[in-house]
């Protein structure tokens, strides 16, 4: 590998699991922007956010859905409650 390798060219083959990466690093971006909206309410410099127990977080994690790149069945991104 000479690090100049681009993903458009042939000898590039994508893992498996990448779709499954990039659909949790989004789950965790929307989860971050609607907890955010949810407990700022628009204030800037919100410091109630700063000290939140991982479990509301979590809740928000576990609510996310979106169309994501995994192609899960249903179309969209979901985390189920057996499977997180």
């Amino acid at each position: 590998m000479s690090g100049r390798e681009r993903v458009s060219s042939p000898e590039y083959k994508q893992e498996g699991v990448v779709p499954f990466v990039i659909d949790a690093v989004y789950a965790m971006a929307h989860a971050l922007h609607d907890m955010i909206n949810d407990i700022c309410r628009g204030r800037h410099n919100c410091s109630e956010v700063n000290t939140l127990d991982g479990s509301v977080l979590l809740q928000y994690i576990r609510n996310a859905s979106f169309i994501g790149l995994s192609l899960t069945p249903a179309g969209y991104f979901r985390i189920h409650r057996l499977t997180d």
